[in-house]
């Protein structure tokens, strides 16, 4: 990884996820959803282009997708979190929360896939970072967690979790899928 695909993915990524947000929460999510989709082929594009990281990618971004879409859909039955511009109310995670995790998906494997194995400090950035961003995506209006600062604490915990196992498991799942290929 150069330097210079390093800041393209990694201002794509915040791109993508402030305007979707502002977008969100200004009820225009879909808008929101299909700017950040354009984005991200963009960047897979990218990585296809010059030949960089991709070896297992799609099957990254597809387990990623599905289990960042469950669990905010678990977050949002339970009553933990809220999001605007939501065409499917309370029975899904939206469009636009979708084409985030998508985002972040590309982004973060093609950024930090040499940091995966380990899962201590993924971890660890993974409590605060989603913490940070499900905080500042209420603030600006696209969700609330109607628990407040628990609520964060929570989605903190969860992804703590969930991320660095998932990453552990991630390997397991490509070899799995080679071996069938």
């Amino acid at each position: 990884m150069n330097i210079i695909s390093f800041i393209f993915h990694t201002a794509a990524y915040y791109a993508s996820w402030l305007l979707c947000l502002y977008l969100a929460a200004n009820g225009a999510g879909t808008t929101g959803a299909g700017i950040v989709l354009a984005i991200t082929i963009t960047q897979l594009g990218w990585q296809y282009y010059h030949r960089l990281h991709t070896d297992g990618l799609m099957r990254f971004i597809v387990g990623f997708v599905m289990l960042g879409s469950c669990v905010d859909t678990l977050l949002l039955w339970s009553g933990f979190i809220t999001f605007a511009s939501n065409p499917f109310f309370s029975y899904f995670s939206p469009p636009w929360m979708i084409s985030l995790w998508l985002s972040f998906g590309v982004s973060l494997f093609a950024t930090l896939h040499h940091l995966f194995k380990s899962w201590i400090l993924m971890g660890l950035l993974a409590f605060f970072g989603f913490m940070m961003a499900y905080a500042l995506g209420t603030k600006m209006g696209a969700a609330s967690l109607p628990h407040g600062y628990v609520g964060i604490l929570i989605v903190g915990v969860i992804w703590a979790f969930l991320f660095p196992l998932y990453l552990y498991h991630y390997p397991t799942f490509l070899c799995l899928a080679n071996k069938k290929a």
